[in-house]
């Protein structure tokens, strides 16, 4: 789905205001009857244990989780090539192609922030328009922040409507320097901002085309404390993702077998009814209703209750979803024993 603000006005500390119109990253909304297993068939829910990434809500952890991973890989190659004095290559359909030199880089609150170059005590940014022309740039300061829900921009020709992994990088003491050595006028800006950056070699392409069992089996090097890949913010979104398909499964399984278990019942209802019938040939057609109704509805409460604690508990709690039909049984049983007497 797609969100698109037209005439948009913000009230910020009490002052309204007026934004060119933007359109929201595209994001996915639930669909009534495919993301939820009580709609599907015994085939469809069998596929979906299997491969629970067709449902939305783990899909969308399973991206959390790649994107965690990206970052962490992207931050430690960044990291190593700051270390080596390479420049740091990034891109944006917007921006262009933006190269950073700098001297180090350091982690703070989930921000990346660049080291001044010891040579120049300064960050040195190239910036290659879509349009050929270069900028160059010098910052005192330069951070790169994660830019959580992003996709590809849908409204492009091209787009493909995937996650990525892309930043903004803020700058701070910026001096704007001339085009070449012979253009030597310089500008100076407190800050600046470009937005969408992306990484040249991004490593959530490959990790996107995992699903989520490889995905999570990919992350133990990262959420193991005894490895020396050990990153503590990964371990939520692995559990996260964990725990839905677990959820999942414990969902298909209870409602198959409520399934099965409201089968069971509807047969023997119908023998139980006739049985009782028989047994009150001289009542009134309500008390017949009633002496039969009553027992149903109790076999149903029983295999709905069965099905939840199937739903919270696991395999350990099917045989409650059995119960009910059992017991209905053993009573159509009884009320078969006192006819067969007469």
């Amino acid at each position: 789905m797609l969100m698109k603000f037209i005439d948009l006005t913000i009230n910020r500390e009490g002052s309204p205001i007026t934004v060119d119109p933007f359109t929201l990253p595209a994001f996915p909304i639930p669909r009534v009857f495919k993301d939820d297993p009580k709609f599907m068939s015994g085939q469809e829910m069998r596929d979906l244990r299997d491969n629970p990434d067709q449902m939305l809500s783990v899909d969308s952890k399973r991206v959390e989780l790649a994107k965690g991973i990206a970052s962490i890989r992207a931050f430690r190659a960044v990291a190593d090539q700051a270390r080596q004095g390479r420049a740091i290559e990034m891109r944006s359909p917007s921006v262009g192609a933006v190269n950073i030199l700098a001297g180090g880089f350091t982690s703070t609150d989930g921000n990346w922030s660049l080291l001044p170059s010891p040579a120049t005590e300064r960050i040195e940014i190239e910036i290659i328009t879509p349009a050929g022309t270069t900028d160059r740039l010098r910052a005192a300061s330069a951070t790169l922040r994660p830019e959580r829900a992003r996709t590809d921009d849908p409204l492009q020709a091209q787009a493909a409507n995937r996650p990525v992994l892309s930043f903004s990088l803020d700058l701070s003491g910026v001096e704007v320097l001339g085009s070449s050595a012979s253009d030597p006028l310089t500008t100076e800006k407190a800050a600046t901002q470009y937005t969408g950056l992306r990484f040249r070699d991004d490593p959530l392409d490959a990790l996107l085309a995992h699903d989520s069992e490889e995905l999570l089996e990919v992350s133990r090097a990262y959420t193991n404390p005894a490895s020396v890949q050990y990153a503590e913010f990964l371990v939520p979104p692995a559990q996260r993702l964990d725990e839905e398909i677990e959820e999942l499964r414990r969902e298909i399984l209870s409602k198959a077998h409520e399934r099965h278990a409201m089968t069971a019942a509807a047969l023997v209802m119908v023998l139980a009814g006739s049985v009782i019938a028989l047994r009150l040939k001289e009542a009134q057609p309500l008390v017949v209703y009633l002496w039969s109704f009553f027992p149903a509805l109790g076999t149903i409460i029983i295999i709905s209750s069965g099905q939840e604690a199937v739903d919270d508990s696991g395999a350990p709690a099917i045989p409650f979803i059995y119960l009910g039909p059992a017991i209905l049984l053993a009573y159509t049983w009884i009320a078969y024993r006192r006819v067969s007497r007469h």
